[in-house]
């Protein structure tokens, strides 16, 4: 099959995803550095992420405008994992971060995307990350940082001109998903974190929606801190974004609600649970399945991660109908 065909296949997964013009620069770029990943692209959650690693991929000149402007030198991806657009960067006093180049603006007219979905620029900006971490909130000590390419300066560049927002943050040591099996207080203790910085964002009307291992940083003493708000939209607004396989419905363009956020913290220490067969305990039909999460859930031998649960599980209202469903 041609490689037109597989773009053309992409293309019809972004439309899916409310990506209805992708740029043809960045497919260009995913036929040219990308191939691989483009041959085995066959569902929306694939086809997105490809076309963001692609997106965010800054060149060598794009890199040199981050040290001129910011201080800032860009390295390789923060984990093999996660997405590319996450990278280790030295700032100018030579201390480790992490800067996650963000999307220009979901608002931009060009890629169809909803009024209400919010760019995480502007959700990071919201939720003034670096003060709230500094008051104790267990999120990412983040701070959004812009990069201006004028017409003169993008004409070197992949990127065109205009205002390309990052995250930029302290180098964390790994994320939850890179742990091995995790001691159960050690659990209780970061769910407890993680209730916090759930209930920071609920009493400021937004719904993370993606809260699951992959976006939980750990630093070296082995405190977990909630990241990733790519996801994030306004309580009531239409989810536009989440991991299917995590709802054992589905929920695209239901209205976000706070028991979303609650539900998928329990998803995700049942995971961490079962860390090794977690698939054979929760899913069912490749999907989450409510009835298996609370058998997976019971086994919880600690007597304070059992209480963590219960609470969890009772926000999240997590019930059982016949077909397995989301209550």
């Amino acid at each position: 099959m041609p490689y037109s065909d597989y773009i053309g296949r992409l293309t019809q997964l972004l439309r899916q995803a409310y990506i209805h013009r992708p740029r043809p620069d960045v497919l260009d770029l995913i036929v040219r550095r990308f191939s691989s990943r483009l041959l085995a692209v066959t569902t929306v959650d694939q086809a997105v992420d490809l076309y963001r690693d692609a997106e965010f991929l800054p060149g060598s000149s794009t890199s040199s405008c981050w040290v001129e402007l910011h201080s800032l030198r860009l390295n390789g991806p923060f984990a093999e994992q996660l997405p590319q657009c996450i990278l280790t960067a030295l700032d100018s006093d030579g201390n480790p971060a992490i800067v996650k180049l963000l999307a220009v603006s979901s608002h931009d007219p060009m890629t169809g995307a909803p009024a209400s979905q919010l760019s995480e620029a502007f959700v990071c900006r919201e939720l003034r990350l670096r003060d709230a971490n500094n008051a104790g909130v267990p999120v990412v000590r983040g701070e959004v940082l812009e990069l201006q390419l004028p017409f003169a300066s993008a004409r070197t560049t992949k990127h065109g001109p205009g205002v390309y927002p990052a995250l930029v943050m302290p180098r964390y040591s790994c994320v939850v998903s890179d742990l091995p099996l995790i001691p159960e207080h050690a659990i209780a203790r970061g769910a407890a974190r993680l209730m916090q910085a759930i209930d920071f964002m609920h009493e400021r009307g937004y719904v993370h929606m993606d809260i699951k291992a992959t976006n939980v940083f750990v630093d070296t003493a082995g405190n977990w801190y909630l990241g990733d708000f790519g996801s994030t939209v306004r309580v009531n607004d239409p989810i536009h974004s989440y991991t299917r396989w995590f709802f054992p419905n589905n929920m695209a363009q239901q209205a976000a609600q706070f028991k979303h956020d609650w539900y998928l913290l329990a998803v995700m220490l049942a995971v961490e649970l079962h860390k090794e067969d977690w698939k054979e305990q929760l899913f069912e039909h490749e999907r989450v399945s409510t009835r298996k999460l609370r058998i997976a859930a019971s086994a919880a031998q600690l007597e304070s991660l059992k209480e963590v649960l219960a609470l969890v599980m009772g926000r999240g209202e997590v019930t059982v109908d016949e077909g397995g469903a989301l209550g």
